[in-house]
């Protein structure tokens, strides 16, 4: 069920107001003028038929709604919605599980993680990258139930770099209605190989001055932070010139999500036994923003 916020993020979405999820004069001013009416909440009111009682609660968010959708034009239905790509590839930096050294993936909270990823010890692949394939999957299945098209590329083989400039390149051709990179970020301190870093939590990215990555990004992130799981981020997004964000389309909305830290072990622990659950709040995210 949809909150007052989501449903005030997709009105400003469709006005073309920073989607915050927050009903203030801007957003007041930007409905009033989509609307054709004046600035006021009871006038807002007025013109979408709902009681005129000044007050901006569910009823009102609903009857606004379904009046901007009616003066909104229907997207094109062959178009793609979504572009996800599932970062890094098996070959990206130190994270292959022979690598953690301190652990001993056959037991406790180490096995769960394993069992749960479905790696071993000898497993070739890298654990950021094994996560960031079952989010984006999971995500994708998700979307799909919600009838949004949605392509996800992911090409192991290939080199980091490579992997990189395939994504960018393949995502601006298909021209989608938004980009999520799904990642996984690291503390890189000392302690790594023990699962021991002291860092956890969720962050959106988005590329310098490009509002509409900002807008997605931060409603995406809000999903993730509202699962409670572990966190310690002072922000939850940030400014990112990575190529993926770098090399998108200016008008692409475009957001690198890093769902948590796998180099803690109450993070990994907690993304590796909660992935539906993080591919579904990454699928509200973009529902809200879409619509």
């Amino acid at each position: 069920m949809s909150t007052n916020s989501d449903k005030i993020s997709e009105i400003q979405r469709l006005v073309g107001a920073e989607a915050d999820g927050l009903w203030g004069p801007k957003t007041r001013s930007a409905v009033a003028s989509a609307l054709g009416c004046k600035s006021t909440n009871v006038s807002i009111q007025e013109t979408v038929g709902a009681a005129a009682d000044g007050i901006i609660g569910s009823r009102t968010l609903t009857a606004i709604l379904e009046k901007l959708r009616t003066k909104t034009p229907k997207s094109n239905p062959t178009r793609t919605d979504v572009f996800l790509d599932p970062g890094h590839t098996s070959d990206y930096g130190r994270e292959h599980p022979r690598q953690f050294k301190g652990v001993d993936w056959s037991k406790g909270k180490y096995k769960e993680i394993a069992d749960a990823l479905g790696f071993t010890s000898k497993t070739s692949d890298s654990i950021e990258h094994i996560l960031n394939v079952k989010i984006a999957e999971a995500t994708k299945r998700h979307l799909e139930s919600e009838g949004k098209k949605v392509v996800l590329y992911d090409d192991p083989s290939l080199s980091n770099n490579a992997e990189i400039r395939q994504v960018y390149t393949r995502a601006n051709a298909c021209d989608p209605r938004v980009f999520v990179s799904i990642h996984n970020n690291a503390a890189g301190a000392s302690g790594w190989e023990d699962l021991a870093c002291k860092a956890r939590g969720p962050v959106a990215l988005y590329y310098p001055g490009r509002s509409k990555g900002k807008n997605l990004g931060q409603i995406i992130v809000n999903k993730l932070l509202a699962l409670k799981g572990p966190d310690n981020r002072a922000e939850h997004i940030h400014t990112s010139t990575v190529g993926v964000l770098r090399n998108a389309k200016a008008d692409m909305p475009a957001t690198l999500i890093e769902v948590g830290f796998y180099d803690n072990l109450d993070n990994l622990h907690w993304m590796a036994t909660n992935i539906d659950r993080i591919g579904k709040a990454i699928c509200d995210g973009i529902i809200v923003y879409i619509g």
